[in-house]
């Protein structure tokens, strides 16, 4: 095994096609993303190419995503908000309540009443 694949370095061939998600490979070996890479660029397949050595840093789900750092703390991908930044209600995030939503969300009106 390399030093490099023993430190968590590899090598990563991303191909992002136009209008679909990326694909993307990892491996120890060069020719291996090269392959990979080619493999990804055959044919009438259109988008973005890369290629790079290093370490992957993975990512968290949710409304407020952190990196998953190999050797240190989780990072916050999105600033932490200021306190003047919080909504009255203290919600944050997608709130359907938020003036900005106004014009897409039609006002709430009870059913009529019926005998």
């Amino acid at each position: 095994m390399s030093n490099s694949a023993a430190t968590g370095v590899k090598y990563h061939a991303v191909f992002v096609p136009d209008g679909s998600p990326p694909v993307v490979t990892e491996t120890d070996e060069l020719q291996s993303a090269l392959s990979a890479l080619g493999a990804s660029l055959s044919g009438e397949q259109r988008g973005w190419a890369y290629l790079f050595k290093g370490e992957r840093i993975y990512l968290t789900g949710g409304e407020r995503p952190f990196a998953l750092t190999p050797d240190g703390p989780s990072l916050p991908l999105l600033p932490e908000p200021a306190p003047e930044q919080l909504a009255p209600s203290g919600r944050v995030g997608d709130d359907k309540a938020d003036p900005a939503y106004a014009a897409l969300t039609p006002a709430f009106s009870s059913p009529p009443n019926t005998p």
